[in-house]
């Protein structure tokens, strides 16, 4: 069984400097020419940038680092995440997926604990 990755067509109001080519979009998140970009423009990971960090001695994720902050739709995040890997050519080690779903786990558990602040903030 295939299942699709969702995309969204709903419209984002632009709040900065316009994305790269839209490759896929999400929610809250786009996989674009330039990487990963939130679609009102307001954040953006640099292609070259998605994997930086997954092998130090205390492996960090950008999975890990948008859990931490309140206005982030995760799970928008982690496909547009895996998306980008894919579409910029990143191939993930097993020992890495099992690293980032620790993360999204964790950015998850904290969420429905109301650790984070709610609603939508800019960066």
């Amino acid at each position: 069984m295939t299942t699709a990755i969702e995309h969204d067509a709903t419209p984002v109001k632009l709040c900065s400097k316009p994305l790269g080519d839209i490759w896929w979009q999400g929610r809250q998140w786009a996989v674009t020419s330039r990487g990963i970009e939130r679609r009102d423009g307001l954040y953006g990971i640099g292609a070259t940038r998605l994997r930086e960090n997954h092998t130090t001695p205390n492996p960090y994720s950008w999975i890990a680092h948008m859990g931490e902050k309140g206005w982030t739709d995760m799970e928008d995040f982690a496909t547009a995440y895996f998306v980008g890997c894919a579409m910029h050519g990143h191939k993930l080690p097993r020992k890495e997926v099992a690293m980032l779903d620790k993360h999204f786990r964790k950015a998850q558990d904290a969420t429905r604990r109301g650790e984070l602040a709610s609603g939508e903030a800019t960066p």
